[in-house]
Protein backbone atom coordinates (compact mmCIF):
# COMPACT_ATOMS: atom_id res chain seq x y z
CA UNK A 1 0.00 0.00 0.00
CA UNK A 2 1.29 3.56 -0.50
CA UNK A 3 2.85 4.73 3.00
CA UNK A 4 1.81 7.88 5.24
CA UNK A 5 3.44 10.62 4.89
CA UNK A 6 3.10 12.95 8.60
CA UNK A 7 5.48 16.08 8.67
CA UNK A 8 7.91 14.96 5.40
CA UNK A 9 6.13 15.70 1.59
CA UNK A 10 6.37 12.60 -0.80
CA UNK A 11 9.35 14.83 -2.35
CA UNK A 12 11.43 14.59 0.34
CA UNK A 13 11.14 11.16 0.98
CA UNK A 14 10.79 9.59 -2.54
CA UNK A 15 14.10 8.29 -2.53
CA UNK A 16 13.81 6.03 0.51
CA UNK A 17 10.30 5.30 0.03
CA UNK A 18 10.52 4.25 -3.46
CA UNK A 19 13.76 2.48 -2.45
CA UNK A 20 11.33 0.41 0.39
CA UNK A 21 8.82 0.15 -1.83
CA UNK A 22 10.91 -1.92 -4.58
CA UNK A 23 12.53 -3.71 -2.07
CA UNK A 24 9.12 -5.32 -0.76
CA UNK A 25 8.26 -5.98 -3.71
CA UNK A 26 11.22 -7.40 -4.76
CA UNK A 27 11.20 -10.37 -1.94
CA UNK A 28 7.69 -11.61 -4.29
CA UNK A 29 5.99 -11.56 -1.75
CA UNK A 30 3.95 -9.19 -2.29
CA UNK A 31 2.80 -6.41 -4.97
CA UNK A 32 1.90 -2.92 -5.12
CA UNK A 33 -2.22 -2.07 -4.79
CA UNK A 34 -2.52 2.09 -4.79
CA UNK A 35 -6.22 3.94 -4.94
CA UNK A 36 -7.13 4.23 -8.00
CA UNK A 37 -9.58 7.17 -9.84
CA UNK A 38 -13.03 6.32 -9.11
CA UNK A 39 -12.23 4.65 -5.56
CA UNK A 40 -14.23 6.11 -2.54
CA UNK A 41 -12.46 7.32 0.26
CA UNK A 42 -11.80 4.46 2.53
CA UNK A 43 -9.20 2.75 5.11
CA UNK A 44 -5.94 1.35 3.66
CA UNK A 45 -6.70 -2.40 4.89
CA UNK A 46 -10.44 -1.93 3.36
CA UNK A 47 -8.50 -0.91 -0.05
CA UNK A 48 -6.53 -4.30 0.25
CA UNK A 49 -9.52 -6.42 0.59
CA UNK A 50 -11.34 -4.93 -2.61
CA UNK A 51 -8.16 -5.56 -4.12
CA UNK A 52 -8.22 -9.32 -2.89
CA UNK A 53 -4.79 -9.00 -1.14
CA UNK A 54 -4.25 -11.36 2.12
CA UNK A 55 -2.07 -9.58 3.70
CA UNK A 56 -1.15 -5.74 3.34
CA UNK A 57 2.21 -4.03 4.52
CA UNK A 58 1.30 -0.35 6.03
CA UNK A 59 3.78 2.13 6.89
CA UNK A 60 4.52 5.39 8.29
CA UNK A 61 7.26 7.84 7.55
CA UNK A 62 7.48 10.62 10.05
CA UNK A 63 9.85 14.12 10.86
CA UNK A 64 9.86 15.83 14.67
CA UNK A 65 12.27 18.75 13.43
CA UNK A 66 14.94 16.90 14.60
CA UNK A 67 14.51 12.99 13.73
CA UNK A 68 12.77 10.60 11.10
CA UNK A 69 10.87 7.97 12.21
CA UNK A 70 10.09 5.25 10.66
CA UNK A 71 6.60 2.21 11.42
CA UNK A 72 5.67 -0.90 9.11
CA UNK A 73 3.13 -2.36 10.53
CA UNK A 74 2.20 -6.31 8.96
CA UNK A 75 -1.51 -7.23 8.73
CA UNK A 76 -3.74 -10.23 7.39
CA UNK A 77 -6.43 -8.83 6.04
CA UNK A 78 -9.26 -11.27 6.86
CA UNK A 79 -10.11 -9.90 10.23
CA UNK A 80 -7.34 -7.33 10.16
CA UNK A 81 -5.29 -9.04 12.28
CA UNK A 82 -1.56 -7.73 13.38
CA UNK A 83 0.88 -9.92 12.43
CA UNK A 84 4.11 -8.10 12.73
CA UNK A 85 5.54 -4.65 13.36
CA UNK A 86 8.41 -2.51 13.81
CA UNK A 87 10.22 0.96 14.74
CA UNK A 88 12.73 2.62 14.50
CA UNK A 89 14.59 6.52 14.56
CA UNK A 90 17.12 7.88 12.93
CA UNK A 91 18.95 10.90 12.38
CA UNK A 92 19.55 11.20 8.74
CA UNK A 93 17.46 10.26 5.56
CA UNK A 94 20.75 7.76 4.55
CA UNK A 95 20.39 6.41 7.86
CA UNK A 96 16.89 5.43 7.06
CA UNK A 97 17.36 4.30 3.43
CA UNK A 98 20.13 2.00 4.82
CA UNK A 99 17.66 0.16 7.13
CA UNK A 100 15.24 -0.53 4.32
CA UNK A 101 16.87 -4.27 3.80
CA UNK A 102 16.93 -5.21 7.61
CA UNK A 103 13.14 -3.82 7.70
CA UNK A 104 12.61 -5.99 4.30
CA UNK A 105 14.28 -8.81 5.97
CA UNK A 106 11.59 -8.81 8.96
CA UNK A 107 8.14 -8.92 7.27
CA UNK A 108 9.42 -11.62 5.16
CA UNK A 109 10.22 -13.18 7.82
CA UNK A 110 7.22 -12.68 9.16
CA UNK A 111 5.30 -13.72 6.01
CA UNK A 112 7.25 -16.88 6.41
CA UNK A 113 6.21 -17.72 9.85
CA UNK A 114 2.47 -17.13 9.37
CA UNK A 115 1.77 -20.24 6.79
CA UNK A 116 -1.06 -19.31 5.00
CA UNK A 117 -1.54 -15.97 5.69
CA UNK A 118 -0.33 -14.32 3.00
CA UNK A 119 -0.23 -16.18 -1.00
CA UNK A 120 2.60 -15.67 -2.89
CA UNK A 121 1.44 -13.64 -6.46
CA UNK A 122 1.46 -16.14 -8.90
CA UNK A 123 4.27 -16.17 -11.40
CA UNK A 124 3.23 -14.18 -14.90
CA UNK A 125 3.16 -16.82 -17.32
CA UNK A 126 4.08 -15.81 -20.99
CA UNK A 127 1.11 -16.14 -23.57
CA UNK A 128 1.57 -18.84 -25.84
CA UNK A 129 2.07 -16.86 -29.51
CA UNK A 130 2.62 -18.97 -32.11
CA UNK A 131 3.80 -18.16 -35.90
CA UNK A 132 3.32 -20.45 -38.86
CA UNK A 133 5.40 -19.55 -42.32
CA UNK A 134 7.11 -21.36 -45.18
CA UNK A 135 10.89 -22.05 -46.64
CA UNK A 136 12.47 -22.36 -50.12
CA UNK A 137 15.64 -23.25 -50.45
CA UNK A 138 18.39 -25.64 -51.47
CA UNK A 139 20.61 -28.30 -49.94
CA UNK A 140 23.26 -30.79 -51.05
CA UNK A 141 22.35 -34.89 -50.14
CA UNK A 142 25.19 -37.30 -49.79
CA UNK A 143 24.58 -40.69 -51.47
CA UNK A 144 24.13 -43.76 -49.77
CA UNK A 145 22.10 -47.00 -50.13
CA UNK A 146 18.96 -45.42 -48.56
CA UNK A 147 19.60 -41.92 -50.45
CA UNK A 148 19.81 -41.26 -54.17
CA UNK A 149 22.06 -38.01 -53.10
CA UNK A 150 22.90 -34.85 -55.06
CA UNK A 151 21.47 -31.75 -55.07
CA UNK A 152 17.32 -31.66 -53.85
CA UNK A 153 15.00 -28.60 -54.27
CA UNK A 154 12.74 -27.99 -50.65
CA UNK A 155 9.47 -26.68 -49.70
CA UNK A 156 9.05 -26.36 -45.77
CA UNK A 157 6.57 -25.37 -43.92
CA UNK A 158 6.88 -24.25 -40.17
CA UNK A 159 5.15 -23.60 -36.97
CA UNK A 160 6.99 -21.92 -34.16
CA UNK A 161 6.36 -21.10 -30.44
CA UNK A 162 7.52 -18.51 -28.36
CA UNK A 163 9.99 -18.28 -30.65
CA UNK A 164 11.37 -21.18 -28.77
CA UNK A 165 10.21 -24.50 -30.01
CA UNK A 166 8.61 -25.50 -33.57
CA UNK A 167 8.20 -28.19 -35.99
CA UNK A 168 7.97 -28.55 -39.44
CA UNK A 169 7.27 -30.33 -42.46
CA UNK A 170 9.58 -30.24 -45.79
CA UNK A 171 9.17 -31.87 -49.14
CA UNK A 172 12.35 -31.93 -51.33
CA UNK A 173 13.13 -33.15 -54.70
CA UNK A 174 16.49 -33.86 -56.50
CA UNK A 175 17.70 -31.52 -59.51
CA UNK A 176 20.77 -32.93 -59.74
CA UNK A 177 22.59 -35.10 -61.55
CA UNK A 178 18.79 -35.62 -62.55
CA UNK A 179 16.06 -33.99 -61.91
CA UNK A 180 12.80 -35.60 -60.33
CA UNK A 181 12.58 -39.38 -59.37
CA UNK A 182 14.48 -39.14 -56.20
CA UNK A 183 11.83 -37.73 -53.10
CA UNK A 184 12.53 -36.75 -49.58
CA UNK A 185 9.98 -35.80 -46.88
CA UNK A 186 11.30 -34.92 -43.33
CA UNK A 187 9.83 -33.23 -40.03
CA UNK A 188 11.90 -31.93 -37.38
CA UNK A 189 10.77 -30.84 -33.86
CA UNK A 190 13.17 -27.56 -33.28
CA UNK A 191 14.75 -25.39 -30.61
CA UNK A 192 16.70 -22.24 -30.73
CA UNK A 193 18.86 -21.25 -27.77
CA UNK A 194 18.67 -19.00 -26.79
CA UNK A 195 15.05 -18.32 -27.56
CA UNK A 196 13.64 -14.49 -28.55
CA UNK A 197 17.44 -13.21 -29.42
CA UNK A 198 18.09 -11.83 -32.77
CA UNK A 199 20.84 -14.26 -32.95
CA UNK A 200 20.59 -17.62 -31.78
CA UNK A 201 21.32 -21.18 -32.18
CA UNK A 202 19.51 -24.01 -33.44
CA UNK A 203 18.83 -27.59 -32.97
CA UNK A 204 16.88 -30.13 -34.49
CA UNK A 205 15.47 -33.54 -34.36
CA UNK A 206 14.02 -35.25 -36.90
CA UNK A 207 12.60 -38.19 -39.59
CA UNK A 208 13.43 -38.61 -43.04
CA UNK A 209 11.77 -40.83 -45.13
CA UNK A 210 13.76 -41.56 -48.64
CA UNK A 211 11.63 -42.15 -51.39
CA UNK A 212 12.93 -44.04 -54.84
CA UNK A 213 11.95 -45.18 -57.96
CA UNK A 214 11.41 -49.14 -57.68
CA UNK A 215 13.18 -49.20 -54.29
CA UNK A 216 11.55 -49.84 -51.37
CA UNK A 217 11.26 -46.44 -49.01
CA UNK A 218 14.21 -45.85 -46.58
CA UNK A 219 13.36 -44.26 -42.84
CA UNK A 220 16.21 -42.31 -41.20
CA UNK A 221 16.22 -40.77 -38.20
CA UNK A 222 19.18 -37.39 -36.99
CA UNK A 223 19.79 -34.57 -35.75
CA UNK A 224 20.16 -30.90 -37.70
CA UNK A 225 22.46 -28.24 -36.42
CA UNK A 226 22.33 -24.21 -37.37
CA UNK A 227 25.56 -22.55 -35.81
CA UNK A 228 24.62 -19.04 -36.88
CA UNK A 229 20.52 -17.86 -37.20
CA UNK A 230 18.34 -14.82 -36.49
CA UNK A 231 16.50 -12.26 -37.81
CA UNK A 232 12.83 -10.19 -37.61
CA UNK A 233 9.55 -10.82 -36.29
CA UNK A 234 8.86 -11.39 -40.87
CA UNK A 235 11.98 -13.44 -41.62
CA UNK A 236 14.52 -16.07 -40.39
CA UNK A 237 17.67 -16.56 -42.12
CA UNK A 238 20.04 -20.05 -41.45
CA UNK A 239 23.84 -19.66 -42.09
CA UNK A 240 25.51 -23.43 -43.16
CA UNK A 241 22.59 -25.41 -41.92
CA UNK A 242 23.79 -29.38 -41.63
CA UNK A 243 22.29 -32.28 -40.84
CA UNK A 244 23.47 -36.25 -39.88
CA UNK A 245 20.68 -39.10 -40.47
CA UNK A 246 20.92 -42.92 -39.91
CA UNK A 247 19.36 -45.23 -41.85
CA UNK A 248 17.40 -47.47 -39.39
CA UNK A 249 18.09 -50.83 -41.11
CA UNK A 250 21.91 -50.48 -42.06
CA UNK A 251 22.88 -47.57 -39.94
CA UNK A 252 24.75 -45.84 -42.93
CA UNK A 253 24.74 -42.18 -42.09
CA UNK A 254 23.33 -39.56 -44.20
CA UNK A 255 24.67 -35.97 -45.04
CA UNK A 256 23.02 -32.88 -45.77
CA UNK A 257 24.53 -29.05 -46.05
CA UNK A 258 23.01 -25.84 -47.07
CA UNK A 259 24.65 -22.37 -47.76
CA UNK A 260 21.37 -20.35 -46.64
CA UNK A 261 17.92 -20.90 -45.95
CA UNK A 262 15.49 -18.26 -45.77
CA UNK A 263 11.93 -18.72 -43.52
CA UNK A 264 9.32 -16.27 -44.07
CA UNK A 265 7.05 -15.80 -41.11
CA UNK A 266 3.23 -15.31 -40.52
CA UNK A 267 2.10 -13.94 -36.83
CA UNK A 268 3.85 -13.43 -33.73
CA UNK A 269 6.03 -16.11 -33.37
Amino acid sequence: MDFELKGPTREDLAEVVDYLTESIRESNAFRRVEKIPGDYPQDPLSLAAKHRAQAAVLGQFSWNGQQYRLQLRLYKVAGQQLLWQDEAAFSSMGGMRQACDGLTAGIVAAVAAAPGAVGQPAPERTPLEAAWGFGLGQQGVSTSSAVAGGSYLYLEGLVLFNRFVGINARYAFRLFPTAGGSHLLSTHLRFQVPPGKELFFVGEVGYLLSLEPQRVPSHLVGVRLTPIAGGEDEFYFELLPMALYLDLKTGKPVFALELLSIKLLFGKG
